[in-house]
């Protein structure tokens, strides 16, 4: 204990001599978590005088089978925003639009655990294409599409760190998993640890209080949020991104499988153009990446996601 303490308190010491670009803002895609307050991790604020507007597509097939549960759907999330500078930090608004279908991503995840991973979940192999169902001891969530929940973060240079508290207002419909149906709120820290050559690393810490509803299960108060960044460099303003993402499980379903820490790992790619102008492609991985026998590096969230992201700084 006294270890981990202190190896905390270092990497604290050390943000202030360091600095690191914004993490790619990657979402783990699980369906029934996705409706729920999620901190955007941040590293960095914006430019006084400069606003940054942004829009995102996000396509995650999430899959997952248990004695007791089945999830099987496709989300579509389109986000939207920017973030509004101030003296020392900034204020960003996003928000979103989701529906849920059978989708198209099967037989591609199908190819690629095939032709690349070598491994899939055998019940994976087995699923039929296009099937839309979530349902967790018999009790079956209804799905629509629609407006989802808007989320408002705060970030403010604190102590060369980044400190954000957010809140996410009920303007999506929980009964249709496009929103969690209550007033969220958390707080967090993100700052840099690391600087060689090329290479930079970044942490960032966060803890929500939700409130939401659910159909499905009792909803978890207190979830806990991490994410460690590392971006390598190609040349000035183009970068390749690895990402790691763990949080709490939303719900407390009793079902192993789904009460699991959601680990997921991210990779992707960004690049700034002189217009001002800026874009990020990326995709994740769950489980499969490690043939499912490393759930400390990676185990629920979505079979699979793709994101492209866009945004602008005038």
């Amino acid at each position: 204990m006294k270890r981990s303490v202190g190896a905390i308190l270092g990497l604290f010491s050390l943000a202030g001599t360091l600095y690191a670009d914004d993490p790619i803002p990657i979402r783990n895609g699980r369906a029934i978590t996705l409706p729920y307050l999620r901190l955007t991790p941040r590293t960095d604020v914006g430019e006084l005088g400069r606003r940054r507007s942004f829009a995102s597509i996000a396509i995650a097939n999430d899959y997952r089978l248990t004695d007791r549960s089945i999830e099987d759907v496709e989300l579509y999330r389109f986000e939207f925003g920017a973030r509004e500078p101030f003296a020392g930090g900034d204020l960003e608004w996003t928000a979103a639009l989701q529906a849920f279908g059978g989708g198209f991503l099967d037989p591609i995840i199908d190819g690629w655990h095939a032709g690349v991973l070598r491994w899939s979940h055998p019940e994976r192999d087995r699923a039929a294409f296009g099937r839309t169902r979530i349902e967790i001891d018999g009790h079956r969530q209804s799905l629509g599409a629609g407006l989802g929940d808007l989320k408002l973060q705060w970030n403010r240079n604190w102590n060369e760190r980044v400190l954000s508290l957010a809140v996410e207002l009920p303007t999506g419909n929980a009964r249709k998993l496009t929103g969690s149906g209550e007033l969220e709120a958390g707080v967090g820290v993100g700052f840099p640890v690391w600087e060689r050559g090329r290479w930079e690393a970044s942490l960032h810490l966060a803890a929500i209080w939700q409130f939401g509803r659910s159909e499905l299960a009792r909803v978890r108060s207190i979830v806990d949020q991490e994410t460690v960044s590392a971006r390598y460099r190609i040349r000035d303003g183009e970068s390749w991104h690895i990402q790691w993402h763990s949080e709490a499980s939303a719900h407390r379903t009793g079902i192993p499988e789904s009460d699991a820490a959601h680990r997921i790992w991210g990779f992707g790619w960004r690049k700034r153009f002189d217009s001002g102008e800026s874009i990020e492609i990326y995709f994740t991985e769950d489980r499969d990446l490690f043939t499912g026998g490393f759930p400390a590096l990676a185990d629920v969230g979505p079979d699979f996601a793709i994101g492209f992201r866009w945004f602008v700084v005038r």
